[in-house]
């Protein structure tokens, strides 16, 4: 009779375990690039891949040899994201614009009582701007979105625009506190902010037990110019290297278990039915 009882107790639990609504994870990314030549030429990449990561990617010629323009982004089930966009044309390209973004996004059910946060971290991030002819003017910039039940609860965005001549900035949201620098040794006539590590943490406020809520977040790159003995270059993170930076964020909080109406059912089910084989005895 014991071991009858351990059986009908192990039923209501697994029962109560299978009630409990499963995570629901969705990833997207997009990659694109723009040329103004005549008609122009576009490239747009949606997300594609498997086994819990999605990437874009678009290119056309080589950055690093001074006359290309590539956009990528990427983000993985274990919730980092990252995005790069940049172009460097020195030999008469008409590079118009690039972009990438990636949105992680999941659907939360709270299994306690209690109260909740949302900590997150945003690393290895940099604006750049490439001028070799005092003249045009290149910009670079981020924006960042956190949304709880498709409302905005945080962001943070950023542009650098210029070039020799001088360079102007647009911020609003949170400032992840850019440092300028200019005249790299290594390339001349380079100039931008660089983006340290920076964490933070939402106050989801106090949740019952059962609650369901989705979050999300999003993070674009973009930069833009003439093309001709330019560049410009966006990133957070390493869109091939999803653990070396970009952004990532992680549930934390919970309490005291409050039972839920369905696992007081079953809960009564389970002691009238012990009731009733004592009863037997």
């Amino acid at each position: 009779m014991r071991n009858l009882k351990i059986l009908v107790f192990a039923l209501g639990f697994l029962l109560v375990w299978t009630l409990t609504p499963a995570f629901a994870l969705q990833m997207s990314t997009s990659a694109k690039y723009f040329l103004d030549y005549t008609p122009p030429e576009t490239a747009t990449d949606p997300d594609t891949g498997s086994s819990g990561t999605v990437s874009s990617s678009v290119s056309s010629g080589d950055p690093q040899d001074f006359n290309g323009i590539a956009a990528s982004a990427s983000g993985n089930d274990a919730g980092h994201i990252a995005a790069d966009a940049n172009y460097l044309l020195a030999s008469g390209g008409m590079a118009h614009s690039a972009d990438a973004s990636v949105t992680w996004s999941e659907s939360y059910t709270v299994g306690s009582a209690g109260n909740y946060s949302w900590d997150f971290n945003i690393t290895n991030g940099k604006l750049t701007i490439f001028d070799w002819c005092s003249g045009p003017i290149m910009r670079a910039g981020y924006e960042i979105s956190i949304l709880v039940d498709s409302s905005q609860v945080w962001a943070s965005a950023f542009e650098v625009a210029g070039g020799m001549v001088g360079t102007t900035t647009t911020q609003s949201g949170t400032d992840l506190g850019g440092v300028y620098f200019a005249d790299d040794p290594t390339w001349p006539n380079i100039m931008g902010y660089e983006f340290s590590s920076y964490s933070g943490s939402l106050n989801l406020g106090y949740m019952n037990a059962g609650h369901s809520f989705d979050l999300s977040y999003t993070l674009n790159v973009y930069v833009g110019g003439p093309g001709y003995e330019t560049g410009a270059e966006a990133y957070f993170g390493d869109p091939n290297d999803l653990t070396g930076g970009g952004m990532d964020g992680e549930l934390k909080g919970g309490g005291t278990t409050v039972p839920e109406p369905a696992t007081m059912l079953l809960l009564g089910f389970g002691l009238i039915g012990l009731a009733g084989l004592r009863r037997k005895m």
